[in-house]
């Protein structure tokens, strides 16, 4: 097996890892930012084989993993300094609109996990059967 491809298993299995750690399993064991870092990790292997990578195989592996942990990493910190900005606004105003923040934030991250996961398992099975990754959001 080829480095690259050692790379983008490892880079599938961190996003997968970080998804299951921050937001299903939510181990009490553990350092409270595991996933970030996984997420991390994951981000700069994949810039790192995109940048010395040959093949179109492995680049569309790593531009497949790029997008997922940008999205992964973004819009979960969106999600929370919204959901914050909705319990601050409940708070100053003496209003209930910071009662729906928590509930809202755990309903909008739910897609956001299940699609991270949908796409690493996605390319993972792609990698294996040694298939490039089509460029789109799913």
């Amino acid at each position: 097996m080829s480095q690259n491809k050692w790379i983008s298993l490892l880079a599938y299995g961190l996003i997968i890892a970080a998804m299951l750690l921050d937001f299903i399993l939510k181990p009490a064991f553990l350092w409270k930012y595991t996933g970030l870092c996984c997420l991390l990790v994951a981000l700069i292997l994949a810039y790192w084989q995109r940048w010395r990578s040959l093949d179109a195989l492995h680049k569309s592996h790593a531009n497949h993993t790029i997008k997922t942990a940008w999205v992964a990493i973004v819009v979960p910190t969106i999600i929370t300094f919204a959901s914050i900005g909705l319990i601050l606004l409940g708070v100053r105003t003496q209003s209930s609109v910071g009662e729906w923040a928590v509930p809202l934030m755990l309903i909008t991250l739910i897609p956001v996990v299940l699609w991270s996961l949908y796409r690493s398992i996605k390319g993972l099975f792609y990698l294996l059967k040694g298939k490039a990754v089509a460029s789109g959001w799913l």
